[in-house]
């Protein structure tokens, strides 16, 4: 799951820390994750799909499509909660 984390976060943009950040995470618990130092909670892997989109089956098994399709309407009441 380590490698799929790593690929999310690289078709994201993100660095290691801005991943963590928007997480609420130390920078360094992303790189242990991808160095296999680290395993992966399901505290961590439903975050990082709620967050960022992904497929909660992708990460997990490697099968389907990284991220999930949002409405343009669930992309603004995001944005929204982000902002407020």
């Amino acid at each position: 799951m380590r490698t799929r984390v790593k690929a999310a976060r690289k078709a994201l943009g993100l660095t290691q820390n801005a991943m963590a950040e928007r997480m609420g995470l130390n920078g360094n618990y992303i790189y242990q994750i991808e160095a296999g130092k680290q395993a992966v909670s399901n505290r961590f892997a439903s975050d990082l799909c709620r967050i960022f989109n992904v497929n909660e089956v992708w990460l997990r098994t490697g099968e389907g499509e990284m991220f999930v399709e949002v409405d343009p309407e669930n992309q603004l009441m995001e944005w929204a909660g982000r902002v407020l």
